[in-house]
Parts: structure tokens; sequence; C-alpha cells
């Protein structure tokens, strides 16, 4: 009996290769995959695309651009509706009405998709190549589960840290990079929401989405507050110059003896009239401005800013307006880089 079988196998293998061999140069006979590939692979197992091209290589490549483009065009659309970001504070939590929003990709990388045939078809005197791509979408679905439950668990690490220090630019900095792997992660999730959507249900993360992580970190640099105390101005002119910085990050400025103060944020500048040879008709002034902004609980100075350089007019008054717009400028540009 086991003989029997040895000989309708190898009996079988012949038939079959007489078939290939005689369907390569064929119009006639094609594989079914070609005009309906998922016939041959169930979509319930497989996301399937068919390519062609002049040659092998050309076939394959468009076979797996046809599956990245089902990829594109089907990403999930994504719905928020009152999101609750921890437990642990309400300053934490956020109400949000509920909001679409249709995220695409311009460049696509999909892993896990491999070809599964090539099929020469005989025109004339040219070869046309058809090639098979396909993505297991259990194999691939749980390959990116495994990666969004990698990224999801150290999000959670670092939004739990972040929260930890509330009220410092570590917090933020914690945040920030939480929001980077969040936004890598929400990719991970459109894709698999297209490969195998009952992963994609279960592999939704804690915190919700990258946005929320981005509200997070806004939300952090709210709770900072500066103790804010600049000496030898003009107007006020180099103060709202520095002011104006910190708030627009949503930073909060207080005076320099507030108790809420996480950060103490000191300045001094000066203007004093320069005397020069020669028979210039200029006044000159000379301008030095020296920063320091603390940590008061470390009383390490974290950043450290200092300009100095001259001006000059006709009248002493008017370089020192020159002197202050000069200190405005490379504050707005230098400072807030």
């Amino acid at each position: 009996m086991h003989k029997i079988n040895i000989v309708k196998l190898f009996f079988l293998t012949f038939i079959l290769s007489l078939f290939v061999a005689c369907a390569s140069t064929s119009t006639e006979t094609v594989p079914q995959w070609i005009l309906s590939p998922s016939t041959v692979y169930s979509d319930s197992e497989y996301l399937s695309a068919v390519g062609y091209g002049s040659d092998r290589q050309s076939a394959e490549n468009a076979a797996i651009a046809a599956i990245t483009k089902i990829i594109k065009q089907n990403v999930q659309t994504e719905t928020t509706s009152n999101e609750s970001f921890s437990t642990l504070d309400g300053d934490w939590s956020v109400d949000k009405g509920i909001s679409s929003t249709t995220k695409t990709y311009s460049d696509v990388e999909i892993s896990g998709v491999y070809i599964q045939d090539v099929y020469p078809v005989k025109k004339g005197k040219t070869v046309e190549y058809y090639a098979l791509a396909l993505v297991n979408r259990k194999e691939t679905g749980t390959m990116y589960k495994s990666k969004i439950q990698e990224l999801s668990a150290v999000i959670n690490q670092q939004i739990t840290e972040g929260y930890k220090k509330m009220g410092t630019f570590d917090s933020y900095s914690l945040l920030k990079n939480a929001t980077e792997l969040a936004i890598e992660c929400d990719y991970y999730l459109d894709i698999l929401g297209v490969i195998n959507p009952d992963f994609y249900k279960v592999s939704q993360p804690d915190y919700g989405n990258a946005e929320n992580c981005a509200e997070l970190a806004r939300r952090s640099l709210a709770k900072v507050v500066i103790g804010f105390d600049v000496k030898g101005d003009i107007d006020g002119r180099v103060s709202s110059a520095f002011a104006k910085i910190f708030t627009n990050y949503g930073i909060k400025l207080a005076d320099s003896t507030d108790e809420e103060a996480t950060y103490i944020f000191q300045a001094d500048v000066s203007f004093s009239p320069m005397t020069m040879s020669g028979e210039s008709k200029n006044k000159f002034i000379r301008f030095v401005l020296n920063s320091n902004l603390i940590e008061v609980a470390s009383q390490k100075n974290i950043l450290a800013f200092a300009l100095s350089g001259r001006e000059a007019h006709l009248s002493e008054e008017e370089a020192t307006q020159r002197a202050v717009r000069t200190l405005e400028q490379e504050i707005k540009s230098n400072f807030q880089a």
C-alpha cells in the first residue's frame, strides 16, 4: 500500500511538472489566482493582491505595491469619545466630544508581505509576468500585536513617570517622547486594523492614542511655574521678550518669591555709554545680558543664556533703543531655540 502511494505521488508530480511547463507558454490556461486571488486564498485568512510587469522583479514589486495600496485605502477611521488618561488624578482626565479623523500615510511599509507565486504568460513574442503577494492575517497580525503591546508598555511607563515629575521639564520630556512612540504605535494599529480587525480590537492601548499623549505633554507644561525676575530692563521690553517665549508654551509665570515656582528665571541687563576714539559723531551704547534658569528642587542652573554687544546712533537715547531691539530679536531667535 505504501509503495502504491509513492508511485501515485511520483505520477502526480510528473503530471504537474508537465502542466507547469505547458502553462508557462500558453495564455489559454492560467492560475485561478490571477483572475481572483480570494477564491484560492480566502479573504478571512489572507490579504492578497496581484501585480504584473514585463519581468519577474517588476511583477513582484507591483504586487507588493498593490498590497500597500490596500492598506492605505482602508486605514482605520479613529473615533474618540470621552477618553480618560489616568485614574491617578483629575488633572489627567480629558472629556472630549465625538470626533472622527481619517489618517493616511504617504510612505507605508508593511511587514509580513511575501510573494506566493509568479506566472509567465506569453503574448506573441513577449512574455508578461504575474505575481501574487500575500499577507497571512494571523501571523502578521500577531507580529503587529506584539509590537503594539511592547510599545504600549513603554509608553504607559513614561506616562507614569511623567506624572510623578509633574511640574518639571523632565515630565514634559518624558511625555513628549511618549507622544513620539504613540505616533509609531498608532501607525501599527492602523495597519493591524486592516490586516486583522479582531487583533485590532483587543490591542487598543490604555492611554488611547498619540493625540492623548500630546495633550498630556501640553498639560505637563501648564503645570510648570517659573518665578520670573528681570532686572535693569527698559520699559519692560526685555522682560516681555522672555515672558512671551515661556507663555507661548503654556508655561505659567509668577513672582520670583512664589512658593509654587518649580523654576526661577533670573536675568540682568545693563546699558552703558562707550567712549570711542576718533572723530565719530555717533554715540555708542554697550549692552550686556546674563540669564539663568534655576531648578528650585536641585538648585541646578539648567539653562544659561548671555548676550553682549554695542549699538550706535547720533543720540545716546536712540542708540539705547537700538540695543533693546537687538536684544529682543536675539532672545526671540536664539533663546527660544
